[in-house]
């Protein structure tokens, strides 16, 4: 177990695919959450009450729950993203391959029998899910940080913001040279055990604030920071009391055995 937890992140990923995988075809969906969800006994997860009860099952044949504590009913899946799925576990294990190997939405919806909205849904559950459990993580030995820029698009969005300019297309112009407000700036940092950080996080270029957003208490004190000649870095570095290697060709540039 110990070697386990020394693994990235992306090599534990692919360890528990194979682990689950030779499982799925045994298990329904149902079946494989109540397991996990109550391997340590049941816990409401709306309040944490231990008081849960079997309370009928819905028209869909799905396992019902009450807490005893709140009264809330809930079932299985319930703050999952399995939630409100009629598709199998062997579906969604199809699915979370075809996210792994960079599959469009249209050859994982072909792959999995699925149609091509509920391909987009899932997708961003599942990220939104990654999101959520990255949350608390942290980075440390060697660091690198960069930031890259993608063009603003309110698409869908029915704010009264995105309102100002309309949706652009793919593939359309930018009307401003330059990091204008028509980008959205995303710093990002990994370090060598392959664990990675990244979030949207202003319009236009980047600033320390920025950096701050993704970065700030999510690097180990003697962790080294080694990013491009941005400024930003070093008011960040000496705020948080970081030790910082700037290499000054920026992205691609090799110095020693040190890169961005």
């Amino acid at each position: 177990m110990g070697l386990i937890c020394q693994l990235p992140r992306a090599e534990r990923a692919k360890l528990q695919r194979m682990l689950i995988g030779s499982q799925v075809n045994a298990l329904d969906l149902e079946t494989y959450l109540t397991q996990r969800r109550f391997a340590d006994g049941r816990v409401c997860p709306i309040c944490g009450g231990t008081h849960v009860l079997r309370n009928g099952r819905r028209r869909s044949g799905a396992q019902k729950f009450i807490c005893k504590d709140c009264g809330k009913t809930f079932s299985i899946s319930k703050n999952t993203v399995f939630s409100g799925t009629r598709k199998g576990l062997a579906v969604w294990m199809e699915y979370l391959n075809c996210m792994a190997e960079g599959l469009s939405l249209d050859k994982s919806a072909e792959r999995c029998g699925i149609t091509h909205s509920t391909a987009f849904a899932w997708r961003h559950k599942i990220l939104d899910a990654i999101g959520k459990g990255t949350e608390g993580d942290s980075l440390a030995g060697i660091v690198e940080a960069d930031e890259t820029f993608l063009p603003v698009s309110y698409k869908g969005d029915r704010r009264a913001e995105s309102k100002e300019r309309p949706s652009r297309k793919r593939g359309g112009e930018i009307h401003r040279r330059g990091l204008s407000d028509e980008f959205v700036c995303i710093p990002c940092a990994i370090d060598r055990r392959g664990n990675a950080l990244s979030k949207v996080a202003k319009l236009g270029k980047c600033s320390t604030q920025a950096v701050d957003v993704v970065l700030g208490g999510r690097i180990d004190q003697q962790a080294t920071l080694y990013t491009d000649g941005d400024a930003a870095y070093r008011r960040f570095s000496r705020a948080n009391g970081h030790t910082l290697v700037q290499i000054k060709g920026g992205r691609g540039t090799v110095k020693g055995i040190y890169h961005i």
